[in-house]
């Protein structure tokens, strides 16, 4: 019995090994062919920003081999490792994107009155429940520039732009959850009205924050109401 157990972990923490891998490389594989929505989309499900694969290629690198200037700028405003040792030909542009970032000059003051408005904004227009939104339309909606608002993200805020935008989500999922009204509201649906573009990638946010399934949290409440 002990044994099957312990093939059973082993097949499991294979398995999720496997899948980490393959969406590190179709992260890769997106961000070479300058596919936006589809790094996106692989970031939200999961997909490790710096996995490298077996040349030591990570989405940055690939980007800034092909030359593509904004995919390498979002997926430096998106938290990727600017300091990994990058392929021929792809470090002149992620130094030159990075330096771009560093030199930006903005004053605590100014950060901060941007966060407010990022804040107030948030609470008012409730853009991450918008599954598309991306830091650029974002930028857009406050009339703020993008590298200024990521920055006072990462600062303010203490995480990327989409450690962010799933953290609203999360609390938005939370109030569904907790509202006797919604209890016969499936999970998947909660999943999509809190912005969020699949119940997998919701799951795996939620119990990152909460250390439980969606499922979970609803049931323990119901238990102490």
């Amino acid at each position: 019995m002990k044994r099957i157990i312990i093939i059973s972990l082993v097949t499991l923490v294979t398995l999720c090994s496997v899948a980490w891998t393959d969406l590190g490389e179709e992260l890769i594989q997106a961000a070479g062919d300058d596919n936006l929505a589809e790094v996106v989309r692989l970031i939200e499900a999961g997909a490790d920003l710096d996995f490298q694969d077996y040349f030591g290629s990570t989405a940055l690198m690939r980007a800034a081999l092909y030359g593509h200037t904004e995919m390498v700028e979002f997926l430096i405003d998106a938290g990727a490792n600017v300091n990994i040792q990058a392929e021929f030909g792809g470090t002149a542009l992620i130094n030159a994107a990075s330096q771009k970032y560093a030199n930006i000059n903005l004053s605590v003051e100014q950060r901060k009155k941007y966060a407010e408005i990022l804040k107030k904004h948030m609470k008012e227009q409730q853009s991450y429940l918008n599954e598309n939104i991306s830091i650029p339309q974002l930028s857009k909606e406050l009339n703020i520039p993008h590298y200024y608002l990521s920055m006072t993200i990462n600062i303010e805020f203490n995480t990327n732009y989409y450690g962010y935008i799933n953290s609203l989500r999360i609390k938005h999922a939370e109030e569904l959850l907790r509202d006797p009204k919604e209890n016969n509201e499936s999970i998947l649906m909660i999943a999509y009205r809190a912005g969020f573009q699949s119940k997998t990638t919701f799951n795996r946010v939620f119990k990152t924050i909460h250390h439980k399934t969606p499922k979970e949290y609803r049931d323990k409440f119901k238990m102490n109401n």
